[in-house]
């Protein structure tokens, strides 16, 4: 009994402080509530938005860009072809020598080619296809980078 009546005689000493109580249970609560919002937000959603605020994001032009890209190797597989269908039309060989024999040729027609018209349209086609191999060459190393 004795330890007893010792031990209520000491709780009834204590004079607790009721400030410093709130004030611990209002920290418990804002850690709380802290900790709840991270569980919504996840640790995807976190490292995501860390991920791009430090710039770390590749920018890679979207849908757009690769619609753009696809169009010009399209492009530049049509000029391709063009190029080959218009060689064998004209009847040279993938060396741009003549393949007829010299007796089907017209008059005046030499053996290296059928006439400088045909030959400025080449031509110009082979350089518009350079450019666009030069534009994808271009855009396929800056985004190797």
């Amino acid at each position: 009994m004795k330890a007893k009546d010792g031990v209520l005689g000491e709780v009834r000493a204590l004079q607790p402080n009721h400030e410093t109580r709130l004030e611990a249970i209002e920290r418990a609560e804002k850690a709380r509530q802290e900790e709840l919002e991270s569980r919504r937000e996840g640790a995807f959603k976190k490292e995501l938005g860390s991920f791009v605020e430090e710039g770390k994001l590749k920018k890679s032009g979207g849908v757009q860009e690769a619609e753009r890209l696809r169009k010009a190797k399209d492009e530049k597989n049509r000029l391709d072809a063009w190029g080959v269908q218009q060689e064998r039309a004209a009847g040279r060989n993938g060396q741009g020598e003549e393949t007829r024999p010299a007796e089907e040729r017209c008059e005046g027609e030499e053996a290296n080619g059928s006439g400088e018209a045909k030959e400025s349209e080449g031509s110009e086609e082979r350089g518009r296809v350079e450019r666009i191999e030069t534009s994808l060459e271009g855009k396929a190393s800056t985004d190797r980078k």
